[in-house]
């Protein structure tokens, strides 16, 4: 899925590394073998509990 995205954004590994502060290599292991459902499902069911939303936990955006 992340690669459909990056490719329909029409950028590369490395700009969109650039662009994100995630380093190129995670990219391509995310791309090739993705986002482990631990990490990502553990932040959602956390969000979902707390009445909120992911970035909000990441302190993306106003707390919950």
């Amino acid at each position: 899925m992340l690669k459909e995205e990056r490719r329909r954004a029409g950028m590369t590994q490395e700009q969109l590394s650039e662009t994100s502060g995630v380093p190129r290599r995670t990219i391509q292991d995310w791309e090739r073998w993705g986002v482990s459902p631990v990490i990502a499902g553990n932040l959602v069911a956390l969000a979902d509990a707390l009445g909120c939303t992911v970035d909000a936990i990441l302190g993306r955006e106003s707390p919950c």
